[in-house]
This record gives structure tokens, sequence and C-alpha cells, in this order.
């Protein structure tokens, strides 16, 4: 990528290059993509503003075939949700004509491999944004008391048994 990476935050932005990313050391299959970010949130404001300097970039990968070979199904809905894709992969061909919508995301810095580096960790549709403070107001209509007397009174929350035996339908081994 060319520009300045974005700073962790979310932002609203325009995919300007993508392709089918397979991994060498997996099943793993996603779509990996490039973004020009147009606009920062100020989270104390509450609104979208003009990104400072030279245009940002970022990029990150939507997995839609995961490690063991299974589809992926929250990768699948977010791309065909966020962008309007149709399940072809041929439309992420370059000279497909095929264009994904605009969206917001949110970088985040993350630690892979001993290195840090910056991702887009989250991809939703235009608008999105306006959701969060509206979302919170109304869990905390709800579950706001329980948890302020949760955090107050650690011993209320229900620690699970230690497991008898050791239960290997699960185990990554």
């Amino acid at each position: 990528m060319n520009v300045p990476m974005a700073e962790p935050g979310r932002y609203q932005a325009r995919p300007t290059s993508w392709s089918i990313y397979e991994s060498q050391n997996s099943e793993s299959r996603g779509i990996s993509i490039q973004y020009q970010c147009t606009l920062r949130l100020d989270v104390e404001r509450d609104e979208y503003v003009p990104t400072e300097g030279p245009p940002k970039g970022a990029e990150g990968t939507v997995w839609i075939i995961g490690r063991d070979g299974t589809p992926n199904q929250r990768g699948i809905r977010d791309l065909a949700r966020v962008f309007g894709w149709n399940g072809d992969l041929e439309q992420f061909a370059a000279d497909s004509g095929w264009r994904p919508k605009d969206c917001e995301i949110t970088v985040v810095e993350e630690e892979y491999n001993g290195k840090k580096r910056l991702k887009v960790a989250w991809i939703n549709e235009l608008g999105s944004k306006g959701r969060t403070k509206d979302t919170a107001k109304r869990l905390m209509s709800a579950y706001g008391d329980t948890f302020k007397r949760l955090i107050s009174e650690p011993a209320a929350i229900a620690q699970p048994e230690p497991p008898t035996t050791l239960d290997t339908r699960y185990s990554p081994f």
C-alpha cells in the first residue's frame, strides 16, 4: 500500500483493491482488501470528520474459509451485507467490473508472530456508527443494574465447576 496507514479507530472507507488470499499454512481462504480512509470517527463528538494530512489507508482480510477448510459463515455474510457480494468469487477478479460499496471499518493494532501491525478488524455498512450509542442505551436500560451489581459483587458471578474428566472433543491437539 502506497499511502500511510490509518491509526487505530473507526473510519468511513472506500475499498481500492481486493484479491483472493490463500494461506500456505492451512486451508484458510479470504478476501484481502485495501481501503482508502475518507473520514475518521471523532468519538468525543460522535461524528465523522475528515482525516488529517495525506490520505490514509488500511488493509485486512475477510476470512471465508476457516483453517479446517469449512466455510466461515460470518465472513461470507459480512461480504454480502457490507459490500453487496453475491457469493461468486469471480466478482473479486481484477477485470470483473464489480466494485464493493463504501463501508465503515475498525482499524486495530495487533501482534502476530511477535510483530505489531495495523489491520482492519471489522467491516460494517455505512451508517452503522449511529447505532453504537442507541444500542448502548437500550442495553443499559435492560441490563445496566445487573452489570453494575456484578461488577461490585464479584462473588455473585458464578464460576463453572472444573470438569472431572478431560473432554477431548474440543481440544486443539
